[in-house]
C-alpha cells in the first residue's frame, strides 16, 4: 500500500527525527527529504524501481516525492531524519529535477547523526547545527554517486494524482470514478493502474487509510468512536467497525483499551 504523506514542514517546524526499531513502512511519498541511518540489523528499502539492502553504518537518501518503502527482516534499529527542502536550499535547487543513481552509501560521519539525535531530545538545536549535518550528508552523497534526470512515466503521474486526490477527499465520499474524472482519466484504466502499483483496489486503499487515521485519533484524542468514524469518512459505525477489524485485527474499543492502558 502506498501512503501519501503531506508533512507540514515549514520555517517553524523544518524537520522531524525518529528513533525506530524493527522498521516497517509501506510504500509512500512526501514533499520532504528523508535520510535513514541504520544502526543495527538490515533494512530493505525500495526507492521507486530500485531496491537497497542497508546494513549498519549505511545511509539511505530519499528525494522529495520519490515512492519508497522500508522493511525489516528480523530486527533493526535506525534513525530517520525528515526535513524541509528549504533547509538545504542550494542542494535542492541544484538537483531539483534529478535523483541519485545510487541512494545508499556508507556514511563516514555516523556519530554526528547519533549525537544530533541525543542532543535535540534534550533541547531544540540551533538551526545552523542541523544545516551543517544535512550539508555533510549531501556532500558525501554527491561524492558517492552521480545524478540522473528524473523521468516520470504517465502512469507514475497518474498514481501521484490519484493519491493526492485520496489525501484531499478521504474524509468525504471518495470514489475511484470521481477521482478518475478529477484526473481526466478513463475509469477502467485508472482502476487497473492503481491495482498494479498498490497491490490493492482503490476502495481497500481508501478504507485502509481511513482506519490508520482513526487509529491516530483513538490514540491521541478522547473523541467517541462515532465521531472518529465520521471524521475519517465512514458513513456508519457499522462500516467503521467492520473495516477496523479487517485491517487491525481488533475492534476500535479493544484498540483504545490497549493504547490508553
Amino acid at each position: 500500500m502506498i501512503l501519501y504523506e503531506a508533512y507540514n514542514l515549514d520555517a517553524s517546524n523544518p524537520y522531524t527525527m525518529f528513533d525506530v526499531h524493527d522498521l516497517i513502512w509501506e510504500l509512500h511519498f512526501h514533499r520532504a527529504y528523508e535520510c535513514v541511518f541504520v544502526c543495527s540489523g538490515e533494512i530493505c528499502c525500495r526507492i521507486e524501481h530500485e531496491t537497497y539492502h542497508a546494513k549498519p553504518g549505511m545511509l539511505l537518501f530519499v528525494m522529495p516525492n520519490q515512492l519508497h518503502s522500508l522493511t525489516t527482516s528480523g530486527t533493526s534499529h535506525c534513525y530517520i531524519l525528515r526535513f524541509s527542502p528549504e533547509l538545504i536550499g542550494h542542494f535542492h535547487n541544484s538537483y531539483l529535477d534529478r535523483i541519485p543513481r545510487d541512494s545508499c552509501f556508507a556514511f563516514r560521519s555516523s556519530e554526528d547523526i547519533i549525537n544530533f539525535y541525543l542532543s535535540q531530545k534534550a533541547k531544540p538545536q540551533n538551526i545552523y547545527v542541523l544545516k551543517a549535518l544535512l550539508y555533510k550528508i549531501c556532500g558525501e552523497l554527491v561524492e558517492h554517486t552521480d545524478f540522473l534526470y528524473r523521468r516520470n512515466s504517465s502512469k507514475d503521474l497518474l498514481i501521484y494524482s490519484l493519491l493526492d486526490y485520496i489525501h484531499k477527499h478521504y474524509t468525504d465520499k471518495c470514489s475511484l470514478r470521481t477521482a478518475a474524472e478529477d484526473c481526466c482519466c478513463d475509469y477502467y484504466y485508472a482502476s487497473k493502474t492503481f491495482i498494479k502499483y498498490t497491490g490493492i483496489s482503490f476502495v481497500d486503499y481508501v478504507n485502509n487509510l481511513r482506519v490508520q487515521k482513526a487509529c491516530y485519533l483513538i490514540k491521541n484524542t478522547n473523541d467517541t468512536c462515532m465521531d472518529i468514524s465520521l471524521n475519517c469518512g465512514f458513513t456508519s459505525l457499522r462500516s467503521f467497525n467492520r473495516n477496523f477489524l479487517k485491517y487491525c485485527r481488533c475492534t476500535p474499543s479493544e484498540y483504545a483499551h490497549a493504547n490508553h492502558a
